[in-house]
């Protein structure tokens, strides 16, 4: 399996459309932490006494978020790369399939 037969422009615009995703991803997350750090500060300014458990707290849940992604990172690998093994296979069986049943059914007209 390639992409138009190793097409550079493919190949090319391959990447970008990777780059772009990526971008997109890592403004769409930022704006997520933002968030999230915002409303922390938000309730730490009105509970005082509990600013270093919030702290505390959401450096808890990001080492956990980042122990995720790297999990998810090595599980996306994992899945592209089965994916892409899973439709070589795939194409050289169902070819191999209909050249065994072409030769079948020209055994029918050369007997």
């Amino acid at each position: 399996m390639s992409n138009a037969a190793g097409d550079a422009d493919a190949t090319a615009i391959f990447k970008q459309q990777m780059n772009e995703r990526c971008v997109y991803e890592k403004e769409q997350s930022e704006k997520n932490i933002d968030q999230i750090f915002d409303n922390a500060i938000e309730i730490g300014e009105g509970h005082p006494k509990a600013q270093k458990a919030i702290v505390s707290t959401t450096d808890v849940i990001f080492n956990l978020f980042r122990t995720i992604s790297e999990k998810l990172d090595i599980f996306t690998t994992k899945v592209l790369t089965d994916t892409v093994t899973w439709i070589k296979n795939s194409f050289a069986d169902i070819k191999s399939t209909f050249n065994n049943f072409s030769g079948w059914i020209q055994g029918w007209f050369t007997n």
